[in-house]
């Protein structure tokens, strides 16, 4: 079905995405911005507050979508309709991110980190072999 609405969204947008229920759409002044896919209403918006804010993915079974927020900075997972965030974590950050059941798989330069979809507790992570994370100074 073709969309029954447009709007305008702020200027410098990038990667736009949807649910059933919910279009979201990246831009230079918002890491995500959340728009009703029925009615066009704006429902919410993420400020970016880091220089790398940008939206990694989207859990729809979940209702929440996942920002990342600078390196070595915040990882967030925010509700989809009311734009409440549902945990965030300081951590690595990665360039992208899949979900997978009820796992979310961030990839970066450093490796892959595993983390609880509903928590953000870190379940599992590899890091590149001659990533200077696996081999920790030893103390003398």
């Amino acid at each position: 079905m073709a969309a029954a609405w447009k709007t305008k969204v702020p200027s410098g947008s990038g990667y736009c995405t949807s649910t059933e229920k919910v279009v979201l759409c990246e831009s230079k002044k918002e890491a995500v911005a959340a728009y009703d896919a029925q009615t066009e209403k704006r429902l919410w918006g993420s400020t970016r507050t880091r220089d790398r804010s940008v939206m990694l993915a989207v859990s729809v079974t979940r209702s929440l979508v996942v920002l990342s927020e600078g390196n070595w900075q915040v990882l967030r997972a925010v509700d989809l309709t009311t734009g409440k965030d549902r945990w965030n974590t300081r951590t690595i950050m990665g360039d992208s991110a899949a979900v997978s059941g009820t796992d979310l798989v961030v990839g970066g330069s450093f490796g892959l980190t595993g983390r609880d979809l509903g928590t953000g507790a870190e379940k599992w992570g590899r890091t590149k072999p001659n990533d200077d994370t696996s081999n920790p100074p030893t103390m003398v």
